[in-house]
């Protein structure tokens, strides 16, 4: 009588057991955006829920451009949920409010 091998195999190394970020299907930028938004608004990062109020959005872009710079989240509210652009946004075109 033989005795059952009891080895233990070693499970598969994935993109998913090796990234916390893909095994929840998001892609490591997608995590990094997401970090990002978490730490909310400072003096380098400014949340823009819709690109309607172009004053503001300039004014934004000015101050980081006289600073050390920064990222705008377009589509970002100031709460830090992320509603997004409507689609009406993103193909509106220069100068059209």
């Amino acid at each position: 009588m033989t005795k059952p091998n009891r080895t233990k195999q070693k499970k598969p190394t994935t993109a998913s057991t090796k990234n916390p970020a893909a095994a929840s299907g998001k892609s490591d930028t997608t995590a990094a955006v997401l970090a990002a938004i978490a730490l909310g608004e400072d003096s380098t990062r400014q949340f823009k829920r819709d690109v309607t109020n172009s004053d503001a959005l300039a004014a934004d872009m000015v101050a980081f451009a006289n600073a050390d710079g920064g990222t705008l989240f377009l589509g970002v509210a100031d709460d830090g949920t992320a509603p997004g652009l409507s689609a009406h946004l993103v193909r509106r075109q220069p100068g059209c409010a």
